[in-house]
């Protein structure tokens, strides 16, 4: 069985991220580490490429309750994104370095 979140998204792989840079605001990503803590790709053309059908999935980490359990691996809130002029990601909601991200396909 496939995985399918209610915004009709599924994730594109297993790679789970996180956030490493942000712009003034925080919706503009500046950089992504991957689990192992290498820098993820984040160019004007590679993100270009990725956001055909593309959405992000945030984990809610910390919107759980304190004496709530921790969310599963596959939580995500799905969020639009975009390129803004410099090239940089923007996501559809406030976001924090450290937040765990992971990139979904509509379908």
């Amino acid at each position: 069985m496939e995985l399918l979140v209610a915004q009709g998204c599924r994730p594109l792989s297993e790679a789970v991220y996180s956030i490493d840079k942000l712009a003034g605001h925080s919706s503009v990503v500046l950089g992504l580490r991957d689990a192992a803590g290498r820098e993820a790709a984040t160019s004007k053309q590679e993100l270009l490429q990725l956001l055909a059908n593309m959405a992000l999935g945030l984990c809610p980490e910390t919107l759980r309750a304190a004496d709530g359990p921790q969310p599963e691996a596959r939580d995500f809130l799905i969020r639009g994104m975009a390129i803004d002029k410099a090239g940089f990601m923007v996501v559809g909601d406030a976001v924090r370095v450290g937040q765990r991200v992971r990139f979904m396909v509509s379908v």
